[in-house]
């Protein structure tokens, strides 16, 4: 506080000391020309005592390092290690100091004149548009340098394919153009080179490349080696891309064995899916027109039969669906039809009358599944004539038939039957003697008395 209240009450001096010098300036310069040097002594430090007031210097580590490169380095020579970054303290106006970037500094080593050997170089960093900034302090303030003899060698390109390629494709060799090219730096790093590499990505193509891409030297175990050049920097590399398995989408069927119980037949086939995906070469797959599941056995099958397969492939040929299918074989009872001979019952016949049917005995033909037509007892269908209500005489009347579940009348011989009603003859009753009664010994004996 103390320091600031000094630094105004100087400030106003000086303001006042300049007000009044520059009044008799003139004059006392002619007389006095020592006196010129204090004024602008004293101007100089007016000015920078001012302009530190109204903007204060900021001081401290800049945030960012700045990478050192060399400068002047000689055509026979190069840098073998790699070079740190380095740390700096500056000076800046305070309004400048939150714009500052690396790109306001150069940190340079000057390797003018110097051999092929190790040396430590002193580091020197330069401002960059930035007025009113200075740099107090470089860490390090030198730094080790390995100067080496440049050296050329000529080295092959590797050339690598990267990526998926889509199913059924695959890729040729890739091949550079030039093959080799030449890597010169220091003779250390060069001889760490074994190839210049380049990765080309072909990923879901199907259709080959041609790409310019640039190199980048590469060690024994692939990683990358820096501090070299490479001349050309840049190769086409070409790729041709075939396909080599196709897809097809096939039928599937199966083959039936033995036959289902008798009155029993074969409805239908189902297969699910119905069809397969496959991948083969060209050769193979346009020999095959379908894909067998195998055989199913129906010996004595008297329900559906439902069964997994797997198809059988051939070599060569591999499956892109489910490997397993279900089959389906659907069962079902053979329908059919017989004629039965029936005997009519008649029901029904009004009191006092007596009815006879022009015929004993119809046929009656009747429709279902065989196991159950081959079961039937002639018993089992009823044809009934009802009478009921008719008078004596000759009537045409409808046969009705019944049958048992599963079977149905398709047909009943002859469907009216002719029914003749007659009265009853009532017989005339004999008349029975009346007896003559003889007396007994007891009335006699009554009656003489």
């Amino acid at each position: 506080m103390a320091f600031s209240n000094l630094r105004r009450s100087l400030l106003t001096d000086l303001r006042e000391m300049r007000a009044t010098f520059g009044r008799r300036s003139l004059g006392a310069v002619r007389a006095t020309p020592g006196l010129l040097l204090i004024s602008l002594v004293l101007g100089v430090a007016i000015w920078i005592l001012v302009t530190e007031e109204e903007n204060p210097t900021r001081s401290g580590l800049f945030a960012a390092p700045i990478e050192v490169v060399a400068v002047n380095v000689g055509r026979e020579v190069a840098v073998a290690n790699a070079l740190p970054s380095a740390s700096i303290r500056i000076a800046a106006p305070d309004e400048r100091w939150d714009s500052l970037t690396s790109a306001n500094f150069r940190a340079i080593v000057d390797l003018n004149g110097l051999s092929a050997r190790e040396q430590t170089v002193p580091v020197r960093v330069e401002v960059n548009d930035a007025r009113g900034v200075r740099v107090i302090s470089v860490e390090p303030p030198a730094i080790l340098v390995n100067l080496e003899q440049i050296v050329t060698r000529e080295v092959p390109v590797d050339a690598r394919i990267v990526g998926a390629l889509p199913r059924g494709f695959a890729a040729g060799d890739a091949v550079p153009e030039p093959a080799g090219v030449e890597v010169s730096g220091p003779e250390s790093l060069v001889d760490l080179v074994v190839s210049a590499g380049a990765d080309i990505n072909v990923t879901g193509l199907t259709v080959g490349i041609s790409q310019s891409l640039r190199l980048v030297a590469r060690g024994a175990g692939g990683g990358e080696i820096r501090g070299v050049t490479i001349d050309p920097p840049n190769v086409r590399i070409d790729v041709t891309i075939e396909q080599t398995v196709l897809t097809r989408t096939v039928p599937l069927g199966v083959e039936l064995l033995g036959q289902p119980a008798p009155g029993y037949r074969v409805e239908g086939v189902q297969i699910l899916p119905g069809v397969f995906d496959i991948e083969g070469s060209f050769e193979v797959l346009q020999t095959i027109d379908s894909l067998a599941l195998g055989q199913v056995l129906l010996d004595g099958a008297r329900a559906n039969l439902s069964v997994v397969r797997s198809p059988s492939l051939p070599p060569g040929v591999s499956a892109l669906s489910d490997e397993e299918v279900d089959v389906i074989v659907s069962i079902a009872p053979i329908r059919g039809s017989v004629a039965i001979p029936v005997v009519p019952r008649l029901m029904g016949i009004p009191t006092g009358l007596q009815g006879a049917l022009s015929q004993l005995v119809i046929t009656v033909v009747v429709e279902g599944d065989l196991p159950v037509l081959n079961a039937l007892d002639p018993g089992d269908v009823l044809a009934v004539v009802d009478a009921s209500g008719l008078r004596p005489g000759v009537s045409q009347v409808d046969v009705d038939v019944e049958a048992p579940p599963g079977v149905s009348v398709s047909e009943v011989r002859p469907a009216q039957l002719e029914l003749t009603l007659r009265t009853i003859a009532t017989p005339t009753p004999t008349p029975t003697p009346t007896p003559t009664a003889t007396p007994s010994p007891e009335a006699t004996a009554e009656s003489s008395e």
